[in-house]
């Protein structure tokens, strides 16, 4: 089915007939009734089980973390950083989440990259308080767990020795249990409440459901290609790389968790079982003349290629970086040609302004 908004707007300037006015004011309804049919599906095909699945993973983070204070042995060690990883991979599905109870939690669990000389100052000072976003969350544990240059034998050593062991076995304590205070607040603000508002919120206006949503959908696509392959590949800062800045530079994962990052977005357009963006897409007609095909096949086709490019790259990301910038110069253009596609095209067919604001050029 295809519509039109500018129908509407025109009907609300006084520019239309009356006769229009009925007409669209029926459009209006069915577009409310669809987008709330599609909140539905977000939220229990995309939101939910991506909340459930990262709160579980940063319980088991936790659970490592205790056993590790209790019995600091190189086994549990390794065990604490595999659930660490495992809980920063599953993160990725829900990093778009930035309206509604995850304005704030989300950028608490994964502000990178963390800032090594308070955590350091932290650890010498032994005063570990009222921590920045960058300063807690995932990217400090990845600082506390993997610091770059160090063996595992030497990261023992680092928790257990007489003069920081305290203070860093203190620091990875506490970042830990805030990482499952602020999962279990943001599971359940969605559980309690917000789920009903968010899916109830039909309609394109600025505040509704499908508007957060797809702007939270692009800012996070933004996010991507923007802090974790432009800024360390050095294209905010004149040409110089800037490799340190990767996402998980000390664990060494950060393509891997890019492309999880990738894949997690491009499940918002896939959907499942014909619930996703593409089906109500395709449902409004949406056509993308540049490339002469649908609209949600044009998204598709460009994340896809974007995949492909992201694949070939190396990790760790830091060092293909230093070594070989073309392989990830040519993964950032295919990023970048996604951007008009999803910051243009989509909000236009969906009626929807895109009302955060980017300082990167697009």
């Amino acid at each position: 089915m295809k519509f039109t908004h500018l129908a509407f707007i025109l009907c609300v300037l006084g520019m239309s007939s009356c006769s229009d006015c009925g007409r669209d004011d029926i459009l209006v309804e069915e577009e409310i009734t669809q987008y709330r049919t599609q909140l539905g599906y977000f939220e229990e095909d995309i939101i939910a089980p991506g909340i459930s699945e990262a709160s579980q993973d940063i319980e088991l983070l936790n659970n490592a973390v205790e056993s590790f204070l209790i019995a600091p042995t190189l086994s549990n060690l390794a065990n604490v950083q595999q659930s660490h990883k495992n809980a920063w991979i599953s993160f990725q599905q829900i990093s778009f989440l930035r309206f509604g109870p995850g304005e704030f939690i989300i950028p608490q669990l994964n502000t990178f990259p963390a800032d090594a000389m308070f955590l350091q100052n932290a650890l010498e000072t032994g005063e570990y308080v009222n921590p920045a976003n960058d300063e807690k969350g995932l990217p400090a544990l990845d600082w506390l767990l993997n610091e770059a240059n160090l063996t595992a034998d030497e990261l023992l050593t680092a928790f257990t020795n007489e003069t920081t062991g305290a203070s860093r076995m203190n620091v990875l304590s506490v970042c830990s249990n805030e990482l499952v205070a602020n999962i279990t607040a943001l599971e359940s603000a969605w559980q309690s409440n917000y789920a009903e508002e968010f899916r109830s919120n039909g309609g394109a206006f600025a505040g509704a459901g499908m508007s957060l949503y797809i702007n939270s959908f692009v800012q996070d696509y933004e996010l991507l290609k923007r802090d974790k392959v432009a800024l360390p590949l050095g294209l905010l800062t004149l040409d110089i790389p800037l490799p340190d800045k990767v996402e998980a530079y000390h664990g060494g994962y950060s393509v891997e968790l890019a492309l999880q990052h990738l894949t997690s977005l491009r499940k918002s357009i896939d959907g499942f079982e014909g619930r996703g963006l593409k089906a109500l897409l395709d449902e409004l007609g949406a056509y993308h003349d540049g490339s002469q095909m649908d609209l949600s096949d044009a998204i598709l086709t460009a994340i896809q290629e974007a995949q492909t490019a992201l694949e070939q790259v190396p990790d760790p990301l830091s060092d293909t970086i230093d070594v070989n910038p073309q392989i990830v110069q040519e993964a950032y253009d295919e990023l970048q040609e996604v951007v008009v596609l999803l910051k243009v095209d989509l909000p236009s067919a969906l009626g929807i302004s895109i009302t955060f604001t980017d300082n990167d050029g697009d």
